[in-house]
């Protein structure tokens, strides 16, 4: 996973690992986390991200067969601006707890900048570099509220979202997760979503 230093995760870092034989490198996905699959032997690693000092490692080793985690933590370089407001049900005006608030590239939406969760109330905050983004707000039992597009600039920034409720459900998943070789992971993320609707299970 890679991180900043305000605890969040950074989605869409540049994770590279390299030795003398062997290179490769992807990005983190929308909570930060990335996957790879190496040859065993002993490798540098690295990640950065825009806006993000960078940060590496050496001496890791990887063995056949095994899971090798590592994590990175990077600092902000550019200025940010503080971001804060509240998450609400758009008919009563209750705060929603854990709806996620996701900034977007304005470019390429599917390049997710930074994602965080709301607290028991529906408030939030995050720290974005200068830039024009757009957000979407996401939680089971609500439409996908997306935003215009927004120039973020300034020490701090209000942004207030009002989310609209699911009156009927017309279906419904269910299936099974299976694990292949030995790593048993402490809780597995499954996220169902399209530009609509979003729905996440741990």
């Amino acid at each position: 996973t890679v991180w900043v230093q305000d605890g969040n995760q950074i989605g869409g870092a540049l994770v590279s690992v390299w030795n003398e034989e062997f290179e490769h490198e992807t990005g983190t996905d929308e909570n930060g986390h990335y996957w790879m699959e190496v040859p065993a032997g002993e490798y540098e690693m690295g990640a950065s991200a825009e806006g993000y000092s960078g940060d590496g490692t050496s001496g890791v080793e990887v063995q056949a067969n095994e899971t090798t985690s590592i994590d990175f933590w990077l600092n902000w370089v550019d200025d940010m601006t503080h971001i804060y407001g509240q998450v609400t049900n758009v008919e009563d005006g209750q705060g929603l707890a854990m709806a996620q608030i996701v900034a977007h590239d304005s470019e390429d939406p599917g390049n997710v900048r930074r994602k965080v969760f709301a607290d028991g109330d529906g408030y939030y905050d995050m720290d974005l570099p200068e830039g024009e983004y757009i957000f979407s707000v996401r939680r089971e039992g609500y439409w996908v509220h997306w935003s215009e597009l927004i120039y973020v600039s300034g020490d701090e920034m209000e942004l207030y979202w009002a989310m609209e409720p699911v009156y009927q459900f017309d279906g419904a998943w269910e299936g099974n997760i299976n694990l292949v070789g030995e790593y048993e992971p402490e809780s597995i993320y499954l996220t169902i979503f399209n530009d609509q609707y979003d729905v996440v299970r741990i």
